[in-house]
């Protein structure tokens, strides 16, 4: 699908994908999804590349986020490379948005350009390697789920037209970087802040409006979970110790920790996903004014707005404690 005058780029994955997905997925001319590589790794390849990445991505590898585009110059390493170069990190950040997506080795991206004398790498690259919640099942990828990635890739563009203000790119800024977090206490941390971000609290009632105001992604009904959720965030961002009741064993202690992490991960996972692809809620969050305006609303009128709650129950219940053996959680 790359051809002769054209500049390309694409990141390589190895991941958990259904039987059903199909080979190729195109979503418009010059960017598509692929479970076949895209180039022919020769001998010229692997010693641009290594042998032992060109090695794993011949037999790991197994779906490719893929742009290409037709070039004047397609020897030159320029704009039209970054423009690629971006097309398939927002293909790639939008599939981390869809589910558990297991990347079970490292990603990576290539560039290149197809030039009379063939097929020549311009630039690769190591990705950082998202890391699904402890305790939670993966999702194989679905053609779907490759789908709305897409959406989520488009959102974030059409999104970012209409408006200066940059909160929800902040919230977005802390997902990817959440996301390839190892430490848990931090990934619980900043996953809550993306929550932060669409809620705008008022300065002094952070935690107050964290718990009300999130009423509008899970319901009326779990001020509890989500007033504790705050509290181990204010915990880690302060760098103090969390508080357990009197006599909890430590083992119970890390699997909560572990529990509420993976909580909040997928919340705001859905949070975002949703707004993405809610073309409808993007002017209320245009501008501080507009966003203040639609927290002002009677409650009602914003969830009409928003759309149902998430179920909360629903994602809690994903969670396997008996998935940790006592080493993995750092005892004994």
């Amino acid at each position: 699908m790359i051809k002769p005058n054209q500049k390309f780029s694409f990141v390589a994955l190895s991941v958990n994908v259904d039987d059903k997905l199909p080979e190729n997925m195109p979503f418009h001319p010059g960017l598509w999804a692929t479970r076949k590589l895209p180039v022919s790794l020769d001998a010229e390849w692997q010693k641009w590349i290594g042998s032992i990445r060109a090695e794993r991505i011949a037999e790991d590898c197994n779906l490719f986020l893929c742009a290409a585009m037709d070039s004047m110059e397609p020897g030159v390493l320029d704009h039209e490379n970054k423009q690629l170069d971006s097309a398939v990190m927002r293909l790639f950040d939008g599939l981390m948005l869809t589910g558990n997506v297991n990347t079970t080795a490292t990603p990576i991206m290539i560039g290149g350009a197809y030039q009379p004398d063939g097929l020549t790498v311009r630039s690769i690259s190591d990705l950082r390697q998202p890391m699904i919640p402890g305790g939670v099942d993966y999702d194989d990828v679905t053609a779907e789920m490759v789908a709305l990635a897409y959406r989520h890739a488009m959102g974030r563009i059409n999104f970012e037209k209409t408006t200066s203000y940059d909160r929800i790119a902040r919230v977005l800024f802390i997902f990817d970087n959440a996301v390839v977090t190892p430490s848990v206490h931090e990934r619980l941390h900043q996953f809550c802040r993306c929550i932060e971000g669409f809620i705008l609290p008022n300065v002094g009632k952070t935690e107050k409006q964290f718990v009300s105001r999130t009423e509008l992604f899970v319901g009326p009904s779990h001020h509890d979970p989500m007033r504790a959720l705050y509290k181990m965030r204010s915990k880690v961002e302060h760098m103090h110790d969390y508080e357990w009741p009197e006599g909890m064993v430590e083992r119970d202690r890390r699997l909560i920790v572990m529990r509420r992490a993976a909580l909040v991960q997928e919340l705001s996972r859905q949070c975002i996903s949703h707004f993405l692809t809610t073309e409808n809620m993007w002017p209320h969050f245009a501008s501080p004014d507009r966003l203040a305006s639609f927290w002002a609303l009677p409650p009602p009128d914003r969830q009409n707005l928003w759309g149902p709650p998430f179920d909360l129950n629903a994602i809690d219940k994903k969670f396997d404690a008996s998935a940790f053996s006592d080493e993995m959680l750092g005892l004994g």
